[in-house]
C-alpha cells in the first residue's frame, strides 16, 4: 500500500482526529511526477484536515454565540411578554337525573309523604266534621230545651183551660143525655129536695119541656113525708131549668148555672 491510498482514504478518520504523516524516504519512487504527485495529496491531505478543525472551530464557536444569544433573546422575550396563568378548564356540566330516575330515587318518599298527606286530610276531615256534628248536637239540644220550655209554658198556660174545657165538655154532655131522657135529673132534684126537706114550705121550679121529670117528681112531693109542703111549679125556660125556693131562699140546680159556678170557682182560685 503506497501513502498516497492511505491519505486519501478519509473514512477511517473520525472527527477532531489529527494523522500524523510519517516521514518516508522516497528511494525507491521513480520520477519526479510521482513524488510531487505525493507532495500534492501530502497537501491537500494537510489542507482539508486543516479546514475541516477550522470548520469545526468556527460551527462550535458560532453554535456557542448562538446559544448565547438565543439565551439572551429568550430572556429578552420573557422579559418583554407578560407573564399569563393558564385558564382554568371549564367545570363540566352538571348531569341531571332524569324524570323516571327521580321517581326511583324518591318513590318510598313520596309514597309516604302521599300517606301522610292521606292521613292528615282524614284527620283534618274528621276533625272539621266533628266540630260540625258537635255545633249540629249543641244547637238542637239548644232548640229541644226551648221546644221543652215552649210545652212547660204550654202547659202551665192552658192548665187552667183545661179545667174550663172540661167543665165545658161536661155541660154540653150533660145537656145531650137531658135530651135523649129528662129523667137523668131526677137524682140531682131529689137529693136537693130532701136537702131542705124540713123547710116550711118549698116549691120545686122544673122546665115544662121537661115533661117526664115533672110527673116524677110531682108523684115523690105527694107522698106523706112531706106534710103537702112541696109542690111542683112548671115553668117556661131552658131544658135544665131546676130552681128550689123556699123562705131561706132558692136553690138553683140548673145544669148551665152549676157549670157557671164550677167556672167561676176556677176563677177564684187562679185569682
Amino acid at each position: 500500500m503506497n501513502s498516497a491510498s492511505v491519505f486519501k482514504n478519509l473514512e477511517f478518520i473520525e472527527k477532531d482526529e489529527r494523522v500524523r504523516i510519517p516521514d518516508v524516504e522516497l528511494l525507491h519512487i521513480e520520477g519526479s511526477e510521482h513524488i510531487e504527485g505525493a507532495e500534492q495529496a501530502t497537501s491537500e491531505y494537510e489542507d482539508e484536515i486543516t479546514s475541516d478543525e477550522d470548520f469545526e472551530t468556527e460551527d462550535t464557536e458560532s453554535g456557542a454565540e448562538k446559544c448565547e444569544n438565543g439565551e439572551v433573546i429568550q430572556e429578552a422575550e420573557e422579559e418583554k411578554l407578560p407573564e399569563f396563568e393558564p385558564e382554568p378548564e371549564p367545570e363540566p356540566l352538571p348531569q341531571y337525573p332524569s324524570g323516571e330516575e327521580l321517581r326511583q330515587i324518591y318513590e318510598q318518599e313520596l309514597s309516604a309523604m302521599c300517606e301522610d298527606f292521606a292521613q292528615q286530610a282524614y284527620y283534618d276531615a274528621l276533625n272539621r266534621k266533628k266540630a260540625e256534628l258537635r255545633d249540629t248536637i249543641a244547637e238542637v239540644s239548644s232548640l229541644m230545651d226551648e221546644l221543652s220550655q215552649n210545652h212547660r209554658d204550654f202547659i202551665e198556660e192552658y192548665t187552667e183551660e183545661l179545667k174550663f174545657m172540661a167543665v165545658d165538655i161536661a155541660e154540653k154532655m150533660i145537656h145531650e143525655k137531658i135530651d135523649e131522657d129528662d129523667l137523668i135529673l131526677q137524682r140531682l132534684v131529689l137529693h136537693t129536695i130532701k136537702s131542705v126537706r124540713n123547710t116550711e114550705w118549698m116549691n120545686v121550679e122544673l122546665s115544662d119541656r121537661l115533661a117526664s121529670l115533672v110527673d116524677s117528681i110531682k108523684a115523690e112531693l105527694e107522698k106523706p113525708e112531706y106534710e103537702g109542703k112541696a109542690h111542683v111549679v112548671p115553668i117556661a125556660g131552658t131544658d135544665d131549668v131546676c130552681r128550689v125556693t123556699m123562705q131561706d131562699g132558692t136553690i138553683v140546680c140548673t145544669i148551665s148555672t152549676q157549670a157557671e159556678n164550677l167556672r167561676e170557682a176556677f176563677r177564684q182560685a187562679q185569682g
